[in-house]
């Protein structure tokens, strides 16, 4: 456990292309919004879940932000609610997310105290989540929320991001698992049976 980390869950997404609440959908007997801190749990200290509460999970719960605003807005609510210095941001629909790849993310912003986020560069582009903050990012990313900013990979943009490229995150995710997110029934259906 890392006494410096919290992880901030994001569970405020409405589920439209699901159909139904992603965070609390069982899948295999465990709700799949469950997934993600039994992934990272022993790399944090704290979670913090940015949205609706997640049954059975012992976590402090905050409202988005601004209610609506995506993912941005759940991740301003999850920093300035975390009582660490450092926070890891997933969503909840992150089933196979690499324990390895967060440390690296997170090792990146220790050796650094000018850097503010760390996220990985995907075969698709930028991969907003999971990343890597130091919870004083909130007031920029706060600040870009108050300009109507909506999209976390523009909020981010800027000096303080440090993008890890594949060929830092591929030797510990070959297969790219970190970084999938499950949005509608078929492609848990194609994992599940």
């Amino acid at each position: 456990m890392s006494a410096d980390v919290s992880l901030v869950l994001l569970t405020g997404g409405g589920s439209r292309r699901m159909g139904r609440d992603k965070a609390t959908m069982e899948v295999e007997g465990r709700a799949l919004g469950l997934r993600p801190v039994e992934a990272l749990g022993a790399l944090v200290a704290e979670v913090v879940v940015a949205g609706r509460p997640l049954p059975g999970l012992q976590a402090r719960v905050v409202a988005d932000a601004v209610d609506g605003a995506g993912p941005l807005a759940g991740v301003v609510a999850g920093l300035r609610a975390a009582r660490t210095p450092l926070a890891v941001v997933v969503a909840c629909d992150m089933p196979t997310l690499v324990p390895a790849v967060v440390e690296m993310l997170l090792d990146r912003l220790r050796a650094d105290a000018g850097l503010l986020a760390a996220c990985c560069e995907g075969p698709r582009g930028l991969e907003p989540l999971p990343l890597a903050l130091r919870t004083s990012a909130q007031g920029s990313l706060g600040a870009a929320l108050e300009r109507g900013v909506r999209a976390l990979r523009d909020a981010l943009a800027g000096p303080g991001l440090i993008v890890v490229d594949e060929a830092g995150w591929r030797p510990l995710d070959p297969d790219g698992h970190c970084f999938v997110n499950w949005n509608r029934p078929e492609e848990i259906d194609c994992v599940v049976h």
